[in-house]
């Protein structure tokens, strides 16, 4: 199984379930990797295409992903992640995201360190 796949399987178990939480869970699980600017899968959207919960979670994801230490790589600090997110550059992650979005998180990231601080406290 390809490491991409997983939107995909985790879509095809979440839309077994008839009810529209159900149903707006696995949205966002098959197009949470899609991009704004179209490079991301499993369908290459962009922009407006991909549902809007599907861009907010992206930015949760990334957050989520670079925030925790994993076995293979260790954990970014907060302020390190929200340079990342939000550089235009070359070596940032801007273009993944929706403007708008990116704007809000840029605002409200605090919000972000916050949550996941209080993740910390709960183990």
């Amino acid at each position: 199984m390809r490491l991409e796949q997983h939107s995909e399987i985790g879509y095809q178990i979440l839309s077994l379930i008839n009810h529209p939480l159900w149903q707006l869970s696995a949205s966002v699980a098959l197009h949470h990797h899609e991009n704004f600017d179209g490079s991301g899968y499993p369908d290459g959207l962009k922009k407006d295409a991909i549902p809007l919960a599907c861009r907010i979670c992206a930015i949760c994801d990334v957050y989520d992903a670079l925030r925790r230490r994993r076995s293979y790589k260790e954990s970014l600090s907060h302020q390190s992640i929200v340079d990342l997110i939000t550089d235009k550059g070359k070596e940032g992650m801007a273009y993944k995201f929706d403007p708008d979005l990116l704007n809000e998180f840029e605002k409200n990231n605090h919000l972000f360190e916050k949550i996941y601080q209080r993740s910390l406290e709960e183990k």
